[in-house]
């Protein structure tokens, strides 16, 4: 279960950093948001990142969970380009 959730932070962590960036909001919301919200985005997404490694680490040991942690980041990675290439594919 502690993949699961790892993988699920990783992935919000990496959608709010998406939509942080000037040109994922244009080709994904249609607009641009505002500088402060795009700043609110990148301090979510980070944390959100460092909440993944700390949940991982505490579930399976600082060793392995940041090893699990870079494997949990990389599919969330994955997952999202694979998103994000089909949404804008048309447009």
């Amino acid at each position: 279960m502690s993949h699961l959730i790892g993988t699920l932070l990783s992935f919000a962590g990496f959608v709010c950093l998406c939509l942080a960036m000037p040109r994922h909001q244009r080709d994904l919301l249609g607009r641009f948001l505002a500088d402060g919200r795009g700043r609110a985005l990148k301090m979510a997404g980070y944390g959100l990142l460092m909440l993944a490694l700390l949940q991982v680490s505490f579930r399976l040991g600082w060793a392995y969970g940041a090893i699990s942690w870079l494997g949990h980041m990389s599919l969330a990675a994955w997952i999202l380009i694979l998103l994000v290439s089909w949404r804008t594919r048309g447009a």
